[in-house]
């Protein structure tokens, strides 16, 4: 039997958390800013993405533990109740490449929680407002109308449009028509554009940090990495996207899209070879099972190869990444003939 006074205060918890959260995502905010951003050195950087990742997302352990559960079980990796996700800091400390990684992991997190609340903040406004013609309601059964309502709320809001007079106009009168007028806007503007900045702030960090890591893993030549072109239904309709993934050494594997056509021809003729396993995640962790851990510690990279050739697949590639393997140690697990030196 559901204990519907128990469900009411859980939902004014989460409530409360929310507001919470989002005071605090306003007062860090200001620090994402790309120029306020790249004065900090990098464990600041980091402090700074994991704390407003925290703030968007505080049941990220029960959210990360869910979806492992969906994973066949070797290369499940629970998170325990205590965990700290600062403890990172400290573990990549001075490692540039994986500081830059987690960089990059985390912004791109940071910028789809604040997409994601926009949204969220839209609909809970549509429902609580509504209007003699019920256009609010028909926005909010409309996947296609309810983005083109976000898409031009984005653009009114976006403090660097704010010149763009023509195209502020242009979009206020598409929300007009549905009702949205100055007053709405003004309920509007309490929440929504700070999400709105800091979804592109937190985007240009990612740019930012994908050309920095792409020079140095060029540089580097010990990494898995590369770029996957792939094809994904969008409203309705297919749309080519680019993906950037790398094997992090001693975290696991990693990919976000790009959308920079100087990072996407510079990464063309280096395309990632293998499987990307995990399109979805929570957290990006050096953490291990005690088995993982085991098998690890044995550094036997034929014992690593061999689950491969059984058909364990990706048990294997999460193995070689938390091992610490080069990029010629990951192609000999997944059949290659030289394993190069360690």
């Amino acid at each position: 039997m559901i204990n519907y006074s128990d469900s009411r205060l859980d939902a004014e918890r989460k409530k409360e958390d929310k507001i919470r959260g989002f005071k605090e995502i306003k007062k860090l905010s200001p620090n994402l800013d790309l120029e306020n951003y790249l004065i900090m050195d990098e464990s600041e950087k980091l402090d700074l993405l994991l704390e407003m990742f925290k703030q968007f997302k505080s049941d990220y352990i029960d959210n990360y533990n869910k979806m492992e559960e969906k994973k066949s079980e070797r290369v499940q990796i629970s998170i325990p109740r205590g965990y700290d996700l600062k403890d990172l800091i400290k573990s990549v400390d001075g490692e540039i490449i994986l500081q830059k990684a987690l960089e990059i992991y985390y912004s791109n997190k940071v910028a789809h929680y604040a997409e994601y609340w926009q949204k969220d903040f839209l609909r809970q406004f549509l429902k609580k407002y509504q209007n003699p013609e019920n256009l609010f309601d028909i926005i909010i059964n409309d996947s296609r109308l309810f983005g083109i309502i976000n898409n031009s709320l984005f653009r009114i809001f976006d403090e660097y449009n704010q010149d763009n007079t023509r195209e502020i106009k242009y979009h206020k009168d598409i929300l007009k028509r549905y009702g949205i007028g100055e007053r709405e806007l003004r309920i509007l503007g309490k929440s929504i554009p700070s999400l709105v900045n800091i979804y592109r702030d937190a985007m240009c960090i990612k740019d930012a940090e994908l050309h920095e890591i792409v020079s140095l893993l060029e540089e580097d030549k010990l990494s898995s990495y590369g770029m996957i072109t792939h094809t994904e239904v969008e409203s309705g309709k297919e749309k080519e996207r680019n993906l950037f993934v790398l094997d992090v050494p001693f975290f696991g594997q990693m990919s976000v899209h790009i959308k920079s056509p100087e990072l996407i021809s510079q990464l063309g003729k280096h395309k990632y070879p293998y499987p990307v396993y995990q399109r979805e995640s929570i957290l990006l962790t050096d953490r291990l099972t005690p088995e993982q851990e085991r098998i690890v510690k044995r550094n036997d990279i034929e014992e690593i190869r061999k689950y491969f050739e059984e058909g364990e697949e990706e048990f294997a590639h999460l193995l070689a990444i938390k091992g610490g393997y080069t990029a010629d140690e990951i192609k000999y697990v997944h059949g290659g003939d030289n394993k190069g030196e360690r």
